[in-house]
Order: structure tokens, then C-alpha cells, then sequence
């Protein structure tokens, strides 16, 4: 795997390879906005967290790695993004899967991208809003 499974630091935010000890404080973060009501947006609810985060890390085994995104000035766990459709022969990845709480929208966005950007893993970056 190209991509490798490893913490990601911005100045702002970390990005943490999903893992289940993320569902508590992900679903709290969805509660801030109800954006799973959204027509437009792949958000979980509350009720399918648990499995939105199996999935997730199911997906790492085929080099599909999602983040759980953490403020570093507050600690706080707020959303989501990831690395899917990897496309290891040509070292191509899209970034998408990306959904934050009513609190961090509009302002981490940049920063995690940021970091999924200037990671150390040399990936060639095509975004895409899921």
C-alpha cells in the first residue's frame, strides 16, 4: 500500500486513521447540524455511525484511508475526510467523504485539505465532493 495508515498534523487540525474509537465522538459531531438530512450529502446519522466507521476501515485493507479530523486548539473530534479511489499504479487518489460538524464548517476545510495535500506521501490529488 502506497498510502500509508499514519497521523497526519496540520497546523490546525490532525488528521487520525479512522479507527472505532472515533464512533463516540463522531457521532456527537454530526449531532452539531443534522447535515445527514441533507439531500446532497453522504452524511451518517447517529444511528449508522458505527457502521459508516466499519465500512471505513474495511475500505483501508483495499488502500482507501479515512481520517477522523481533530481542532488541535480544542481536541475535539469534527468530522471526516479521506483518501478513496486510490489508484496505486498511477499513484492517483481522490479526497472526498468529507463532512464536519455545524461548529468547524467553513473553517477547517482548507486546513485538512492542506494536509492531505502536503502529507509525505507522494499522491497526485483530485478532488471531489462526495
Amino acid at each position: 500500500m502506497w498510502i500509508e495508515k499514519s497521523l497526519i498534523e496540520g497546523k490546525y487540525v490532525a488528521l487520525e486513521p479512522l479507527a472505532l474509537e472515533h464512533v463516540s465522538s463522531l457521532i456527537e459531531a454530526v449531532k452539531d447540524g443534522e447535515h445527514w438530512k441533507l439531500w446532497f450529502a453522504n452524511v451518517p446519522t447517529p444511528d449508522t455511525m458505527h457502521q459508516y466507521v466499519n465500512d471505513a476501515i474495511k475500505q483501508m485493507l483495499l488502500g482507501n484511508i479515512a481520517y477522523a479530523v481533530r481542532v488541535k486548539a480544542t481536541n475535539q473530534i469534527v468530522g471526516t475526510t479521506r483518501f478513496y479511489n486510490v489508484d496505486e499504479p498511477n499513484r492517483r487518489a481522490l479526497i472526498g467523504y468529507t463532512w464536519y460538524s455545524n461548529t468547524a464548517r467553513g473553517t477547517k476545510n482548507k486546513g485538512v485539505k492542506s494536509c492531505l495535500q502536503t502529507s509525505k506521501q507522494p499522491v497526485n490529488i483530485c478532488k471531489a465532493k462526495v
